[in-house]
């Protein structure tokens, strides 16, 4: 009741209507800096980089598929080995990252597993049978697959949670130790 008191007046009654907008965008910013802060700490569910993850299921799909190849067509004994060992440990690794990317929420089907199918080393075996070079030319054929398998796995490591950099790392060094074999073949 004290006359030279003024009344309070509200913080944005009497603001022009520019700050008003800007502190409405700013409460909307911060709000979603909480909410995105607090989804990252629920889990990595949903941030899975399926453009980097699908390769490699991919790779491992074809790896399998050319080391039948390299099973039912090989002369030498030695690459014949080479081939079943491919097989299963490719198996295996394609197993294991499956398995992480269904506890991720990701699934992907056959067809598009089968999608990096090589025509163009398909050709080069072809040939090779009918020139006797089936040995040399599977060997350079798995040598470049393999190692694209590698450039695959790593573009998915750098995007992976903690649990698919162990799955992914231990297929590295798996088609590393199968680099290495094949270079002593």
């Amino acid at each position: 009741m004290n006359p030279s008191q003024s009344p309070r007046k509200a913080p944005l009654k009497n603001s022009s209507l520019p700050v008003r907008i800007l502190m409405v965008l700013g409460g909307l910013f911060l709000l979603m800096i909480i909410v995105a802060m607090f989804m990252r700490l629920l889990g990595s569910s949903g941030s899975l980089n399926k453009s980097t993850m699908l390769p490699v299921a991919q790779d491992q799909t074809e790896i399998m598929r050319l080391a039948d190849s390299g099973v039912e067509s090989s002369v030498g004994q030695t690459n014949k080995n080479f081939a079943i060992t491919v097989k299963l440990a490719t198996s295996s690794q394609r197993a294991d990252f499956l398995a992480y990317l269904k506890t991720n929420n990701f699934a992907p089907k056959d067809k598009d597993l089968g999608l990096r199918h090589n025509a163009s080393a398909d050709s080069q075996l072809e040939s090779a049978k009918s020139s006797s070079t089936f040995d040399i030319a599977y060997k350079s054929v798995m040598q470049t697959t393999l190692a694209n398998y590698q450039k695959d796995l790593n573009a998915a490591y750098s995007s992976a949670d903690t649990a698919g950099k162990t799955v992914l790392k231990k297929d590295f060094d798996a088609a590393q130790l199968l680099l290495t074999q094949l270079g002593q073949i």
